[in-house]
């Protein structure tokens, strides 16, 4: 069986509060879809912060002022903000309120 890997995503979500931001001087973060495209400008490669299986859409990018995390906010049924490290793009942190009474952060 085949799998669809993905390696290269060009656009940008522009509607997204916070949508550009400088990881460090040669990498940019941005959101298409529900990923956030981590792209280096010098080797023009690209990485992926993903979101949650059950997020429609990225709604807001925050990033820590010493730039190690970045906060991810989504919109669907169960909203979430996920915390990610921005050198081990491991997640550190998932935020929700059950009770939000709103489909978006």
């Amino acid at each position: 069986m085949r799998s669809l890997a993905k390696k290269h995503v060009f656009g940008v979500k522009s509607d997204v509060y916070g949508c550009l931001h400088w990881l460090d001087e040669h990498t940019l973060a941005f959101p298409v879809g529900r990923n956030v495209v981590v792209h280096n400008t010098q080797s023009n490669t690209q990485k992926f912060f993903l979101t949650s299986d059950k997020a429609e859409a990225v709604t807001a990018i925050a990033l820590s002022p010493n730039r190690k995390y970045i906060a991810i906010a989504e919109s669907g049924d169960h909203p979430q903000i996920q915390v990610i490290d921005t050198n081990t793009r491991k997640r550190k942190r998932m935020l929700s309120i059950s009770d939000l009474g709103s489909s978006h952060f």
